[in-house]
């Protein structure tokens, strides 16, 4: 594996604060090395290009505000387009109609808000949050799943929008 990241931050001075980075990466393998003529291929979980935005706000009344974009390249993937059927295990076995993670996933995006209340009386403090993640609700598929005789597939999604509400109390002596 090998790369690079760029970042460029903003402290947190006055009421904003925020950075941007972006990764280009690259993760090959080799299962075996010893052989005549050995074969690289990309890692499963290769992730060329991450590009993540944050950023957030102090607001009047103890009120913060900050969200992150990230943009991920989709994962490598083996293609299969049939799949031969084997009497003696009763189970297909899938042809691949590519090199070993040939082709690519859509890439994952998703967008997460969170809104922050703090409350300070005097020997205790009260943090209250709204977090709603995969606002975007982008399709961010996590792997490929072929019907029972690789003719057809589908992406398999990551996490759905998911709305949070929490709380942390603290106690000073």
């Amino acid at each position: 594996a090998y790369g690079v990241e760029v970042m460029l931050r903003r402290a947190a001075i006055d009421s904003f604060f925020g950075w941007v980075s972006y990764t280009l990466s690259r993760s090959d393998r080799i299962d075996n090395p010893e052989a005549r003529r050995p074969e690289w291929y990309p890692f499963d979980y290769d992730q060329t290009h991450i590009l993540t935005v944050l950023g957030g706000w102090e607001l009047p009344y103890a009120i913060r505000m900050s969200g992150r974009f990230q943009y991920i390249s989709g994962n490598p993937y083996t293609p299969y387009s049939l799949g031969v059927y084997d009497i003696d295990t009763d189970f297909y076995l899938g042809i691949p109609s590519g090199d070993r993670n040939s082709e690519r996933m859509p890439p994952h995006v998703n967008l997460d808000l969170r809104v922050e209340k703090r409350f300070t009386f005097q020997r205790w403090r009260l943090d209250t949050y709204i977090d709603v993640l995969n606002l975007y609700k982008g399709e961010n598929p996590e792997y490929v799943q072929y019907n029972y005789d690789y003719t057809e597939s589908k992406y398999v999604s990551g996490l759905p929008l998911i709305p949070s509400i929490g709380f942390e109390v603290e106690i000073f002596p």
